[in-house]
């Protein structure tokens, strides 16, 4: 963002400290599907770090694969044997059940015109149903294998993968009309995602045990696995760091993959006790992630905490711990970490009697407030409910008074980066 506004805004968070701000509920998250128990949990988008349980069903019933739909219709999670399941989008109450006495169905997702789309195992088919009333309309597409997740493409067209049967199903997205069925010596495919470029990839839970990488006209180009997995089910493309996630059934993890070289950037992006099916980022509407990262070290063993989401409308907490008990603490906010008033960032403060020490980021605001008895000190920032702050960055330093950590008297924390998202 400019830096005048960013300015003004920094001008403005004296005052707006300590005012309260209403928390969202799974703000800026990434969905994942656990089969049994059957419950769907959300993490931080870009940290992994989880936010919360989004919804679960009663023992017995096994998640299948997770959908949302528009910016005001809820979400799908297909089960084996108990339909596919409806949930508020926000809340992740529950709604209703399509087709509650059918056969495995894996995946539910709604078509242009708002009706659901459900494939279903038992009858092999993908069905179509009435959103308001959850009744069945008509027959959407038949000859489909036991099919497992579906996703529209780019074209418009819906894209069932045959898990049963193998390849892709290319139906028209209107009609239900067969297309074509791609790659149909593909074994066990459960997923598929397209690139921007025009890639598509798709898992198979199979051996090897691979996604499977195409181009636009479905020839094969690339393969690639993650650590120990033995069982790749959900995956998706993040909106917010552009990589490659896969839910897989066997190391119970969510791994990254680089979108380019499909190096394998983490195994356990996030990681649950029992077997997760599928992984989706929240569509349409698609929040911009707020994060906090630390930056550089510190010194006079300052530990950094953070709390609350750094996005507008709400309240995100700056902590420190280490400090010394009830002595002076200032929290410094700043518009950058490589340069203040022509002074090149870190700045050293050897020089000053803080060796060791640095200062990490341009000093525009100091917020004083003191340690308590056991040395933590924190600070609340009520961010503004203003658009225009979305996706500015804001750097934070922690400076506390210690006459027995050196000459000057100072200790510093490393710094915090942060970037501000919105709901």
């Amino acid at each position: 963002m400019p830096r005048t506004n960013l300015l003004v805004y920094l001008g403005a968070l004296a005052g707006l400290t300590g005012v309260a701000a209403t928390q969202t509920s799974f703000s800026c998250d990434m969905f994942v599907t656990e089969e049994s128990p059957a419950r769907v949990f959300t993490f931080h988008g870009l940290s992994g770090l989880p936010t919360g349980l989004f919804a679960q069903a009663a023992a017995g019933i096994q998640f299948q694969g997770f959908h949302h739909g528009s910016a005001t219709q809820p979400v799908l999670v297909g089960t084996v044997g108990h339909g596919v399941r409806e949930y508020h989008r926000t809340t992740g109450a529950y709604i209703k059940s399509y087709n509650a006495a059918g056969g495995w169905q894996w995946a539910g997702v709604f078509a242009p015109n708002g009706d659901v789309l459900i494939g279903d195992h038992a009858t092999n088919d993908i069905r179509r149903y009435n959103p308001t009333t959850g009744l069945p309309i008509s027959t959407f597409a038949q000859n489909i294998n036991g099919p497992g997740d579906m996703v529209f493409g780019p074209n418009g067209n819906l894209f069932v993968c045959g898990y049963l049967g193998g390849g892709v199903y290319e139906l028209n997205g209107t009609t239900g009309t067969q297309v074509m069925h791609w790659v149909p010596t593909l074994p066990r495919p459960n997923d598929i995602v397209f690139m921007p470029d025009g890639r598509r990839i798709v898992t198979s839970s199979t051996p090897p045990f691979a996604a499977y990488v195409y181009d636009a006209n479905w020839n094969q180009i690339a393969l690639f696995a993650g650590t120990n997995w033995g069982r790749p089910h959900g995956i998706d493309l993040s909106p917010h760091d552009g990589h490659i996630y896969v839910a897989d059934g066997i190391t119970n993890a969510v791994h990254r993959f680089d979108p380019t070289t499909y190096v394998e950037v983490n195994p356990a992006f996030v990681f649950l006790e029992s077997k997760i099916v599928d992984v989706e980022f929240r569509r349409f509407g698609t929040p911009i992630c707020g994060n906090v990262v630390e930056i550089a070290p510190g010194c006079g063993g300052l530990q950094l905490a953070n709390s609350g989401r750094p996005e507008i409308g709400n309240t995100l907490t700056l902590r420190v711990n280490g400090a010394p008990a009830l002595t002076p603490a200032f929290l410094t906010i700043g518009d950058s970490r490589t340069q203040w008033n022509g002074i090149t960032l870190p700045l050293p403060l050897g020089g000053y009697g803080a060796p060791g020490c640095s200062l990490l980021v341009s000093p525009l605001v100091f917020l004083p407030t003191a340690a308590n008895a056991t040395g933590t000190a924190e600070m609340p920032i009520a961010l503004p409910a203003a658009p225009h702050l979305v996706g500015a960055d804001i750097f934070f330093q922690w400076l506390a008074i210690d006459r027995r950590a050196n000459a000057w008297g100072i200790t510093t924390s490393a710094g915090t980066e942060c970037r501000v998202g919105r709901e």
